[in-house]
């Protein structure tokens, strides 16, 4: 998204805008945005609970106060045989030793050379980046709450003005459309990402 400068009119960064636009349609556009995010709030609220209470049972959390007092009355200790855990283990294990290296390939037979630099820059990215370890903290929240991402950015810098960086992004800070169907969320009319400011 482009950088917002009110002093002269505001970027929106929508793909179809490159113009500055005036303070009032910034204003309707973050009235949008706000609505956006409350309503996937209020929407996926049951289910961003689900999705804690699956992250709570892997790490041994599968009781509920109710039946912890009961146990606390009758002085005996909780005990738990954790199986979803040795499963969500052995996935992630089978995640790490299925690896592979991004590819591309060529569509036409004069494509080859064309491949096999794109292949060279996205493994460059991806070691600049330990993609492998990205891979697997977005595949482990796909695999316990359901959904993950990762944040593909430019980052340029005047060494690398093309710099791309890749950053998991927890699940707890992603949202959506909530009347995406698709398990891909590819039909959802927006998606975002719950970024705190300090400044």
């Amino acid at each position: 998204m482009n950088p917002v400068d009110l002093s002269d009119g505001v970027n929106t960064g929508e793909p179809d805008q490159g113009k500055p636009v005036s303070k009032t349609n910034f204003d309707d556009h973050l009235t949008t945005l706000v609505r956006n995010f409350e309503l996937s709030e209020n929407m996926t609220r049951e289910a961003r609970l689900l999705s804690e209470r699956d992250k709570d049972y892997v790490h041994n959390i599968q009781y509920t106060a109710e039946e912890l007092a009961i146990y606390r009355k009758r002085k005996q200790p909780p005990l738990t045989i954790n199986k979803i855990k040795g499963k969500v283990e052995t996935m992630l294990g089978l995640e790490r030793r299925m690896r592979s290296n991004p590819m591309a390939f060529p569509r036409n037979p004069d494509d080859e050379k064309g491949a096999e630099a794109v292949t060279d820059a996205l493994q460059y990215i991806g070691e600049q980046n330990d993609f492998d370890e990205v891979r697997s903290l977005v595949y482990e929240d796909m695999t316990v709450s359901g959904y993950g991402g990762a944040d593909v950015i430019m980052a340029p810098t005047k060494s690398d003005p093309s710099k791309i960086e890749i950053e998991h992004v927890p699940y707890e800070r992603l949202g959506y459309d909530p009347y995406s169907v698709r398990a891909d969320f590819s039909d959802a009319a927006w998606k975002f990402i719950v970024i705190w400011k300090d400044k």
